[in-house]
């Protein structure tokens, strides 16, 4: 199952993680900021810097992610594992909020060959079956 808010659309289930993690932080107190994931504590968005320094960080090392590791590089991971899966391009584009197809293509076009390789060698394989 998916949600789907103005902006993102998630897995529900990651919907649900996230609503029980919200146990005594700012939404009881700011119950407008419900749809917010991470919220400041006066009802506002969070800011970069200190989302990245109270809640990323602290996960990334549990995690063991490198220290340079950013929000960012989890985007371009997925997107990358997205591309190297065969998953629509199309999807993703629409996933990681770009305008144009192209900006999608060319930011992740290192993924390419390898998907080209593989898409040419099924193709060429519908010939040797003969």
């Amino acid at each position: 199952m998916w949600w789907q808010s103005a902006s993102w659309i998630v897995p529900y289930s990651v919907v649900l993680t996230l609503r029980t993690a919200r146990i005594g932080l700012p939404w009881r107190k700011h119950p407008e900021i419900r749809d917010l994931i991470f919220p400041s504590e006066t009802g506002g968005p969070m800011n970069r810097n200190s989302l990245h320094r109270r809640h990323f960080r602290p996960l990334a090392e549990k995690a063991s992610l490198p220290k340079k590791a950013r929000l960012y590089t989890l985007r371009h991971t997925f997107a990358t594992l997205w591309m190297e899966f065969n998953e629509p391009v199309k999807v993703l584009q629409e996933i990681l909020g770009h305008h144009r197809i192209d900006q999608t293509m060319n930011t992740y076009a290192h993924v390419m060959p390898h998907i080209q390789a593989d898409a040419f060698g099924r193709f060429s394989r519908r010939f040797s079956r003969r």
